[in-house]
């Protein structure tokens, strides 16, 4: 289990007027806050915007959410902002702007960033916003309990190194797949069971599990059914999307038919386990920020960051690096180097 020391830091900074000097500055809007970018997270979902991919529609991975988690320093206030003080580091997930906009100045609703954590770097903070809302929204759809057992893929990745520790808060026993070379490291993270999945078949060990958290899609999706207890639950990031989903998305009626008839023989499945399925989307819930801030700053969790450190000109190599699936926690784009 790792071991949390968190360290004090400022949350707020003496810098004198950051914002002169800088041309083409975005002015803040109506109860907006301009920001100083320090750090930016690149997201599971966010190499499906390259090379052209620009519509909310991604074929193979659909719906794909638009944002940039970021963190920073606030350096001008627009009108009706009486939160965040001049000078205050905050974190927060900026809607509509993507790493192939990434600036070194970004206006953002004031409602939807909050102050960092006391005890994390800028590289840390800008990891946590759309990872670990997304991993709280999977938990509260699957409706996890203390001494439940649960699956969770990838756990050396952005979300499974999250979704370790979260769930272990919870009370839960977890169940992680990973490589040989991250085994030992995502024990530390907390998982109680590592699968290696180069030596063998998870199906072949774990049965009857409360919970699989699908970070992978496809036929991982599929397989999930495999080791769940009947009345069980499978939560997918990239399965197939089921109706609810749909229409918390909104998606017009005809969207949501062509969805409904797609994910038919997941729902055969589904119903041959009596088990529930549930897809959440990789957007994030400004609600959540709070909760992260309280649970970083009680060391319940610890904000994973891959060690390798991209400058904001290499934007696209970080999202080429994010399509490699070799990032140990979330990338981060730093612009204080």
């Amino acid at each position: 289990m790792i071991e949390f020391r968190p360290e004090t830091r400022r949350v707020r900074t003496t810098e004198s007027d950051p914002v002169d000097g800088w041309p083409d500055k975005p002015k803040p809007g109506r109860g907006e806050v301009l920001i100083r970018v320090h750090a930016a997270g690149v997201n599971p979902a966010d190499f499906l915007a390259e090379d052209g991919k620009k519509s909310c529609i991604v074929k193979t991975k659909y719906p794909h959410g638009r944002g940039l988690c970021i963190s920073g320093i606030v350096v001008a206030k627009g009108a009706n902002v009486a939160t965040h003080d001049l000078g205050n580091a905050v974190f927060g997930h900026v809607p509509k702007v993507g790493l192939d906009t990434c600036a070194a100045f970004v206006s953002a609703p004031a409602a939807q960033v909050r102050e960092m954590p006391a005890n994390t770097g800028f590289r840390e903070a800008a990891g946590l916003p759309l990872i670990g809302s997304v991993v709280i929204q999977a938990f509260e759809r699957a409706g996890l309990r203390a001494g439940d057992h649960v699956l969770i893929h990838e756990g050396g990745g952005a979300v499974g190194s999250f979704a370790i520790q979260y769930a272990k808060f919870l009370g839960a026993t977890v169940f992680t797949t990973t490589s040989t070379e991250n085994a030992d490291w995502v024990r530390g993270l907390g998982a109680d069971n590592v699968l290696d999945y180069q030596l063998v078949d998870y199906r072949d060990i774990v049965h009857d599990l409360d919970i699989v958290l699908d970070t992978l899609g496809g036929d991982a999706t599929f397989s999930a059914f495999d080791v769940i207890r009947p009345g069980g639950a499978v939560i997918s990031l990239f399965g197939p999307v089921d109706d609810k989903a749909a229409r918390r998305l909104g998606l017009n009626p005809l969207v949501r038919q062509v969805l409904w008839f797609k994910a038919r023989d997941l729902r055969r499945k589904a119903r041959e386990k009596d088990a529930r399925y549930r897809f959440v989307p990789m957007m994030p819930e400004t609600r959540h920020l709070a909760t992260l801030k309280e649970l970083v700053e009680a060391g319940k969790v610890k904000p994973v960051v891959d060690a390798t450190s991209f400058a904001p000109s290499s934007a696209t190599d970080a999202l080429a690096y994010q399509e490699k699936g070799r990032a140990k926690g979330t990338i981060v784009v730093d612009f204080a180097g």
